[in-house]
């Protein structure tokens, strides 16, 4: 009886986890546009999308072990083994894929990861330069009390290189 409860409480976070993603999903897909820039448009009909399918699943998982004694209940797990089965079969094949992969992805950067990539770097850049030019000029300053001393003392400030890398491994 306990192995039931317990796959009744994996099976409601899980579900609990679907109805989050959809829910996510469609607000961000409403409000999308603070994301436009990192976030690939169909993404959010993904998230939806997956939400659904993990909601089904975890849904027939507490069914089948709520009524596990009768004819639907065992149909239920029946079903909910054979697609968590090949859930399985696919995290292992996409994992394989991912590592025959891995050697080639540096040569299949699209035009839109580089330009993504451009802006945020561009972002971190303009972010850097100007955290070094109010903080060096006023190392008192009190919105700058959140770097550490490594990043912010005289050494630092003195050179702009050194300044942008001490604070980006921070």
């Amino acid at each position: 009886m306990k192995k039931v409860k317990l796959l009744v409480w994996i099976n409601f976070i899980l579900l609990v986890i679907g109805g989050l993603l959809i829910g996510f999903g469609a607000y961000a897909r409403s409000t999308g546009k603070h994301f436009s820039e990192a976030v690939p448009e169909g993404a959010y009909t993904v998230s939806i999308i997956a939400g659904g399918v993990l909601a089904a699943i975890a849904l027939l998982g507490c069914v089948g072990a709520m009524k596990w004694e009768s004819k639907s209940g065992k149909c239920c797990l029946m079903i909910y083994a054979i697609v968590i089965f090949a859930v399985i079969i696919m995290e292992v094949a996409a994992s394989w894929v991912l590592l025959v992969w891995m050697g080639r992805l540096d040569d299949t950067k699209s035009a839109a990861v580089e330009k993504i990539t451009e802006k945020w770097e561009q972002r971190v850049d303009n972010w850097v330069n100007t955290t070094y030019l109010r903080c060096c000029d006023h190392m008192t300053d009190p919105a700058c009390n959140w770097m550490p001393d490594t990043v912010l003392n005289n050494g630092t400030c003195s050179d702009y290189k050194l300044f942008k890398h001490q604070l980006i491994d921070w």
